[in-house]
Order: structure tokens, then sequence, then C-alpha cells
């Protein structure tokens, strides 16, 4: 067969029909076997998207918190094949909203309190943050004390105890960037250069060790306050990770504030297992994996 003889509008049907991103995954024979003299067929070929079930990226999500379903949701609008497993009877994993017993009452069971929730990008992505009410209480956070009165924080009110100065100072920078820096640090690639030199100052700030930081402070209530923050983490505080968990906390606490979610968290595990349902995603109950032959 001759270059003019070639059955080109059938190659270009075939690609439509196809819509594969990498001609190496799936693709039939007789569409490899295509001359070297119809470079251009291959190319137009190869760039054409993939949309046939055979031919998607397959993803399994091991766990249905809020983080395996963000991710499977994530992956689903993207194009992806993806399959939760849970080994519970119910999806959520601590974020789970149940009725108690109490009339007309609902108790989240686990996560309640969700202070980066309504600056995530991926949330904001999947239509969390514009379709789901969030609710911000006037105080944020307090630690109670055994001889005196709580210290807490506000977004309203700052800092809520005895005046601290070098709480102020240490905190100004970070109030006044958290929404940009906690949309980096949960953000890749990172956005834009001054987003990117807004993080590193908020890193150079996280250096120190908690236990450090925890000291330095004028009064012993903002100490303790810090500490609690820092202690979220889950980790000794003399790790310098830590710093940065309590960090971010106390800033988002004085400026965002640390919203709830009106009806429950439910509503964000119902909206993403929804989302990666209506995108062909799968999500499987009753399902422990133990092992990668599972």
């Amino acid at each position: 067969m001759g270059y003019g003889e070639f059955p080109y509008s059938r190659v270009r049907e075939a690609a439509y029909r196809l819509r594969c991103t990498h001609i190496r995954v799936g693709v039939p024979d007789s569409l490899r076997r295509l001359p070297s003299s119809a470079p251009q067929t291959m190319s137009m070929v190869r760039r054409a998207r993939c949309n046939t079930p055979a031919m998607r990226k397959r993803a399994i999500i091991v766990g249905s918190g809020i983080n395996g379903l963000t991710a499977a949701a994530t992956l689903s609008v993207s194009g992806w094949d993806v399959t939760v497993y849970e080994a519970m009877p119910q999806i959520g994993g601590a974020a789970r909203t149940v009725d108690l017993g109490t009339p007309g009452f609902l108790h989240d069971v686990g996560a309640s309190i969700l202070p980066m929730a309504p600056l995530s990008p991926a949330f904001k992505n999947l239509g969390i943050t514009s379709s789901i009410e969030f609710i911000t209480p006037t105080v944020s956070v307090a630690h109670p004390r055994d001889d005196g009165p709580a210290v807490g924080l506000s977004p309203d009110l700052g800092l809520i105890g005895p005046p601290d100065q070098t709480w102020n100072r240490w905190l100004a920078r970070s109030t006044a960037d958290i929404g940009r820096t906690t949309r980096t640090l949960l953000s890749f690639p990172i956005p834009r250069l001054r987003d990117g030199l807004s993080a590193g100052i908020f890193g150079l700030q996280s250096l120190r060790r908690a236990s450090a930081v925890a000291r330095g402070f004028d009064t012993e209530e903002a100490g303790m306050l810090f500490a609690g923050l820092a202690a979220h983490a889950v980790a000794p505080l003399n790790h310098r990770a830590v710093t940065g968990v309590g960090l971010s906390l106390a800033a988002i606490a004085q400026t965002t504030g640390w919203p709830v979610v009106r009806g429950g968290t439910q509503k964000i595990v119902d909206h993403l297992a929804d989302t990666i349902r209506a995108n062909g995603g799968t999500i499987v109950v009753d399902a422990p994996v133990s092992t990668l032959a599972n």
C-alpha cells in the first residue's frame, strides 16, 4: 500500500473512538502497525485523550476517612477509575455523624472541629466549601486551668487572657498570611512565588522546638495554650515538626476561626462519596485490606 493509498479517515475514526492518552496501553495491533510514512496520524492518535473504561488509569484507596475519600474524589473527577475499600460497615472513619438518641440532635463521634476545611484547595475544587455550610464560633479554642480562668483564641478578640506581647509579635506574621500559607502548604505545585515566600517564612518560624516556644512567652497561660495546640500533632513537643502544627492552628484560630459543619461532619463524607460515585467510582464497605494480596 502506497503513501497516497493509506486509509487516514479510518485511522482518525479509530483514534476518535479510542480517545487514548498513551498509545502503548491497550491500543489494537492494527494501530500499532501504522506505517512510518504516516507520522502526523500517529501523533494525532498519541495526543487523543482516553475516556474508555478499559483505558482509564486505576486507583485503589484503602480507608474511607476524609483523607481517603478526598483523594478518591480528586482522582475520580480527573478521569481515574477509583475503588475505595472500607473495613467498617459505614464510610467516614473518624468523621461520622450519628443519632445517639437525643431528640433533635446529631452527634459527631469523631472529627467535629475542622480548622483547615474552609482553606483547603481540594475542598474548594470539589465544591465542598461552596455547597456545605460552616459555622464559626466566637471563641475558637480555650484551654482550661485548675487554678484560674481559661485562656483562649478568637478571630475577633485574639488572645483571650493575660496580655502577652511575645505572643502577639510571634503570631503577627502568621496571622497576616495564614490563608495564603495554608493554601500553599496544601497545594502542589506552589501556585505563585509570593505564596512560596510566605510558606518559607512560616517554615523558618516552625524550626524551633514547640517546648522551647511554649516556654518563651511572657505568660504561663500563653505557653499552656500553645503547648495544647501543638499537641494536636500527636508527637512529643521537642520534635521540630510539632511547632508548625501549633503555629498554624493558632493563626487560623485568630483569623478565620475553627468551624463546624452545620448538620455534622458526615455531610462532607456524603458529599465526597456522591462525587466519587457520580464519576464512576466504587466504594466497598465491610472489606478489610491487610496485605497487598488482598
